[in-house]
C-alpha cells in the first residue's frame, strides 16, 4: 500500500476529527500483543471516514505489501441466470494501519477492519463503505465475521459480501484468516495440457495448485484460469520447443512446469507446373516454413489470413535484406512455377495434419495510394476497374475473385464504399502474371457499365494486388 495514499487519506482524517479544539487531536493507537493486533471502533483511524472520503486511495495495487496485512479474505460467486454464467472472484486485505482494501467485480472494495467491540468482546466486523464510486450496501456497512469451529481448517472466518449488481442483489461467501507468509507452493501437472501444437493457447484446467503457509495450513487453489490472484508466465506457442518453461506465480511466491511445443508437419497434394504432387509444409516460427515437394526443398516465409471462410496460408519468397541468411532453395522459374496458398488442418479425430491447395485465388485492386504507395498518381482514379466509362474514382471495395475449377472470374466493387455493387462473372486466362478477362458469362451493374467498359487485363503479384496493365506497360507503375 503506498505510504503517500495513506498520507492523503490521514490528511481527510484529519480535517473530520480535529473540530473539537478541547480534545487531543488523532485517533489512539491500535493495541498490540504477541499475537494479535486489536482494533475497535475507538482506535481504528478510519472509522471517522464517510465514504466519499474513500476516493482518495484510487486502485492500489492488491499485491503491494508496504503496509503489512494482518488478515486477508477471500471468496468467488458463480451466477447462473438467464445466460449468465460468469465467477468473479473477491479478495480483501486488513492491513496492519486498520484499513480494509479489496476488489470485486473489477472495482475496488474500501473501508476498515476491527476484532473487538466498544465493550472489549471478540467480534470480527468488515466495515465495508464503498464498493466501486458507490456507497456500500445503501449504508449497511458492516460485514460481521464469525469464527469457524473446524480448527483444522484453512480458513478461520466466514462472512458475506452484498454485491448490488445493478440488476439484483447478490450474496458473496468469504472467507478469511490472520495472514502468513506462503511457505512452499507444488504443482501436480499429473492431469494438465503438457504438449501443444504451435498456435495453441494454454489450458490450465487440469493444473492443481497446493498452497502451504508458515502456520503450516495448506489449500488447493482450483480454477486456475479464473482466479485473479494467479499469473502465468513463460507460456510461448509460437516456436518449436521441447522444454517451454511455465511459470505460475501466487502472490510472492512462483513455481514451474515445462510444457513442449510442437511443430507439426502437414501433408497432402499441391500443385507444381499446374499438376498435382505429394506436399508436406512444416511451420517452423510464426513467419518461417518449410516446404518439400518433387524432390525439392524451399525456405520460405509465410501468412495466415481468413479468405472465403477458410484459413489459408501463403508463401513467399524471404526478402534478402530483410532475410539474407535464408536461402529459398529454388530458382525464379520453379518458385513461379509453384501455386503458392494452402489451407492448413488439423484431423481432432486422427490427429494428423493436412493440407489441400486453396485454388480460390482473390486480389485486390488499391483504392487508396496508402494501399499502394509506389504510384505517384491517383490510385483511385487510375485503377478504377472500368475504363470507358471512368466514375471519377468513386469505386470502393475492388475484388477480383478467381475460380480456377471453373474457369470463372468474379469482378465485383462498389460506388461510394455503401452504394450499389457491380457484379461480373467473366472466363479468363492467367498466364505470367498477367489476368486477362476474355468473355463475359453474366453481370450485373446497376450503373450503367457493361463489358466493353471493363479493363481487360491486369498484373497480378502474389500477394493479392491486381494494377492495370497499361499502367505497368506505359512505366506509370513499377511491380
Amino acid at each position: 500500500m503506498n505510504k503517500k495514499i495513506l498520507a492523503t487519506a490521514m490528511s481527510v482524517l484529519t480535517l473530520a476529527t480535529c473540530g473539537a479544539a478541547l480534545t487531543a487531536c488523532g485517533p489512539t493507537a491500535p493495541i498490540e500483543t504477541e499475537t494479535e493486533i486489536i482494533f475497535n471502533d475507538k482506535n481504528n483511524p478510519y472509522s471517522e471516514l464517510s465514504w466519499q472520503d474513500y476516493s482518495v486511495f484510487g486502485t492500489p495495487s492488491f499485491n503491494e505489501l508496504t503496509v503489512p496485512v494482518v488478515y486477508q479474505f477471500e471468496g468467488s460467486y458463480s451466477e447462473a441466470y438467464q445466460g449468465d454464467y460468469s465467477r468473479e472472484y473477491l479478495y480483501i486485505n486488513c492491513y496492519e494501519d486498520g484499513l480494509l482494501y479489496g476488489t470485486l467485480g473489477g472495482s475496488g472494495i474500501y473501508g476498515y477492519w476491527t476484532n473487538r467491540d466498544r465493550r472489549d468482546r471478540e467480534q470480527f466486523v468488515l466495515h465495508i463503505l464503498r464498493h466501486g464510486n458507490s456507497e456500500y450496501n445503501d449504508g449497511n456497512y458492516d460485514m460481521l465475521a464469525d469464527p469457524i469451529t473446524d480448527e483444522g481448517d484453512y480458513y478461520e472466518y466466514s462472512s458475506s459480501f452484498t454485491w448490488n449488481r445493478g440488476w439484483g442483489i447478490r450474496t458473496v461467501l468469504i472467507f478469511g484468516y490472520k495472514y502468513t507468509p506462503i511457505k512452499e507452493m507444488t504443482l501436480d501437472t499429473s492431469e494438465v495440457k503438457t504438449e501443444y501444437v504451435m498456435g495453441e493457447r494454454i489450458d490450465t484446467s487440469g493444473l492443481k495448485i497446493n498452497v502451504t503457509r508458515e502456520n503450516g495450513k495448506t489449500t488447493q487453489l482450483d480454477d486456475i484460469s479464473a482466479n485473479n490472484g494467479i499469473r502465468i508466465f513463460g507460456f510461448d506457442s509460437s516456436r518449436e520447443s521441447d522444454a517451454n518453461k511455465v511459470t505460475v506465480r501466487f502472490r510472492n511466491i512462483v513455481a514451474s512446469f515445462d510444457v513442449k511445443i510442437i511443430a507439426p508437419t502437414y501433408t497432402g497434394k499441391g500443385v507444381y507446373n499446374n499438376e498435382q504432387i505429394d506436399m508436406s509444409v512444416k511451420l517452423t516460427t510464426p513467419e518461417d516454413c518449410t516446404v518439400t515437394f518433387d524432390g525439392k526443398t524451399a525456405n520460405c516465409k509465410y501468412t495466415k489470413s481468413t479468405i472465403l471462410g477458410q484459413q489459408v496460408c501463403t508463401f513467399m519468397k524471404p526478402d534478402s535484406e530483410e532475410d539474407p541468411d535464408i536461402d529459398l532453395g529454388l530458382t525464379d522459374e520453379e518458385w513461379a512455377s509453384l501455386h503458392k496458398r494452402y489451407v492448413l488442418t488439423r484431423d481432432e479425430e486422427t490427429d494428423t495434419f493436412n493440407l489441400e491447395a486453396f485454388l480460390t485465388q482473390i486480389y485486390t485492386i488499391p483504392t487508396w495510394n496508402s494501399d499502394f504507395p509506389s504510384f505517384d498518381g491517383d490510385v483511385r482514379t487510375n485503377f478504377e476497374p472500368m475504363f470507358n466509362r471512368i466514375p471519377g474514382g468513386n469505386t470502393e471495395q475492388r475484388q477480383i475473385v478467381l475460380d480456377s475449377k471453373t474457369g470463372v472470374a468474379t469482378l465485383t466493387y462498389k460506388y461510394w464504399n455503401a452504394g450499389t455493387t457491380d457484379t461480373f462473372e467473366l472466363k479468363y486466362t492467367l498466364e505470367d502474371g498477367v489476368l486477362a478477362f476474355t468473355e463475359q458469362v453474366r453481370g450485373s451493374s446497376g450503373n450503367g457499365v457493361t463489358f466493353a467498359d471493363l479493363y481487360k487485363e491486369y498484373v497480378v503479384t502474389d500477394d493479392g494486388i491486381a494494377i492495370p496493365k497499361h499502367l505497368v506497360d506505359d512505366g506509370k507503375v513499377t511491380l
